[in-house]
Formats: structure tokens, sequence, C-alpha cells
């Protein structure tokens, strides 16, 4: 593969908002151009493009354990409240009481 030309793996990427998707790409890209050698840890020209841009996300987002949503560190999220399902009775009842 040529330099510039970086294929990224996609597992995982759909979870994240776009900037933290252009952090991440950014944060690989980069890691896989400046690769040299990392003969020390035996680890992969793309182990370390992916701990890299991994790295550089978590320290700028960070993943709500209930709803699993990522979102930017200190951002204040709103829950998430699903409709409550209304039971065959109510929704009958609601079409009696209106007609």
């Amino acid at each position: 593969m040529s330099e510039g030309q970086v294929e990224i793996p996609r597992a995982g990427l759909d979870t994240l908002p776009q900037d933290a998707q252009a952090l991440y790409v950014e944060t690989y890209t980069r890691s896989w151009n400046e690769f040299k050698s990392q003969g020390d840890t035996g680890m992969s020209r793309q182990a370390v493009a992916t701990r890299d841009a991994w790295t550089a996300v978590n320290r700028e987002f960070v993943r709500d354990d209930e709803t699993h949503l990522w979102h930017r560190r200190g951002e204040v999220v709103q829950p998430v409240v699903a409709p409550r399902k209304r039971s065959a009775f109510q929704v009958l009842r609601g079409l009696f009481e209106r007609g």
C-alpha cells in the first residue's frame, strides 16, 4: 500500500460520532505513515495505528455505559427516554374515549 493510501479497519467506527470518526481516521493515517519499525514491541503497523487511533479517540470522547453512545468528555448528555409501551387495552380505551 503506498503512502497516503491507507485502508482503515472499520470495526467499531460506526458507533462513533462523526467528529470522533474523523479523529480516528486522521490519527490512524498519521500513525500508519509515520510507522518505521516497532521491533521492540513486536507490534504490526496496523496494530500500532489502531492503538494510536483508539487512544486519541478515548482522550477526547467517552462511551456511556448505559446507552453505549459516545460523546465528548465533559459534555452533558441528556438521557434517552423511550416512549412507554401501551397495552392493547390502553390503545382500545383511547379509541373509544375519542369517539
